[in-house]
């Protein structure tokens, strides 16, 4: 039954990025600009990455919360796992906030 289900979410999201896979590559020249495009693109999607994890993060946070019942290693948990989330929030801002840095210099 959990195979099924399994195949049950992973078949669609499959599905739906085959469209993706079908397109040509970019073409990433080797002229500074052309790097600089490659790096800008790459801290952005990495500052999304850590931004998506960090909310996770800070949801299961309140779960535990939630569910930690008074037990203090829980919330001593909880507390932790915010902590990260929060810190993944500030370390994808200023990596969002990189960008303009790194094209106003060139």
């Amino acid at each position: 039954m959990k195979k099924l289900l399994l195949l049950g979410i992973l078949l669609p999201a499959l599905l739906v990025a085959m469209p993706a896979l079908a397109t040509d590559p970019p073409q990433v020249s080797l002229s500074a600009q052309g790097i600089l495009d490659l790096v800008v693109n790459l801290t952005q999607w990495f500052a999304l990455l850590v931004f998506a994890l960090a909310v996770v993060f800070i949801l299961y946070a309140a779960f535990l919360f939630i569910t930690a019942g008074g037990a203090e290693e829980t919330v001593k948990k909880a507390k932790d796992v915010l902590m990260y989330g929060v810190i993944g929030i500030i370390v994808a801002l200023i990596a969002y906030g990189s960008v303009p840095l790194i094209r106003s210099f060139f």
